[in-house]
């Protein structure tokens, strides 16, 4: 009954969703599969951020917790709304989640998506920037859109001893420092990267040398 349920749930939001287009013409028929891709896409989405929350509310701590969301996701203009009212279903609070998209999802759609996370953002939802500098953007996005912690992608942090890549690792932290943002590096492995990291003042870090 449960899957019954899950299932009807998922097709009442792909018929509804703006993405699940019909089309005639007989050369277009890909672009009908590839919308309700999508719009599957953003309905599981949704569904993971919903039991997440509703995950984090069991803690013992009030930690905050980090979704990921898809480019398909961000474009709908009705994403932020839902969002928002997924916390209000729920009853966590907003200041305890925080939205992380990808460089590349900026580029989908930059008119709405920043009217998406600028309305997050008013509501005290925190927004992370993922995989920095692995992506397509521009450095002009940092200021264009409303994003608070650039996450260090682990490529920069696997060699992070090594000079070249040190001093992007440390351009970046400084960058992000100026621009009043806090970097997150990924994969931090060592007590060489450790080191390195504090010195040059990252704000936050993770990877197996903390935890498996």
């Amino acid at each position: 009954m449960k899957s019954e349920a899950l299932a009807a749930e998922m097709q009442t939001y792909l018929d509804q969703s703006p993405l699940s287009i019909i089309v005639t013409d007989p050369n277009a028929k890909i672009l009908r599969v590839n919308s309700r891709a999508e719009a599957l896409s953003g309905w599981s989405g949704a569904w993971i951020q919903n039991r997440a929350c509703r995950d984090a509310l069991s803690w013992e701590k009030p930690w905050r917790v980090g979704i990921n969301v898809a480019a398909p996701q961000l474009v709908n203009r009705n994403f932020a709304r839902s969002v928002l009212t997924m916390l209000e279903s729920t009853g966590m609070p907003p200041g305890r989640l925080k939205v992380e998209i990808t460089e590349s999802s900026l580029v989908e759609d930059g008119f709405e998506v920043k009217k998406q996370l600028d309305e997050l953002r008013r509501h005290g939802i925190r927004i992370s920037l993922d995989d920095f500098g692995t992506g397509y953007s521009s450095l002009s996005y940092l200021r264009q859109f409303p994003v608070d912690t650039l996450k260090l992608d682990q490529s920069f942090v696997s060699e992070i001893t090594v000079p070249e890549d040190g001093a992007i690792a440390s351009g970046v932290i400084a960058m992000a420092h100026s621009l009043q943002l806090k970097v997150l590096a990924e994969g931090v492995e060592t007590l060489g990267q450790l080191d390195f990291l504090k010195t040059h003042a990252c704000d936050r870090l993770q990877g197996f040398l903390f935890s498996r």
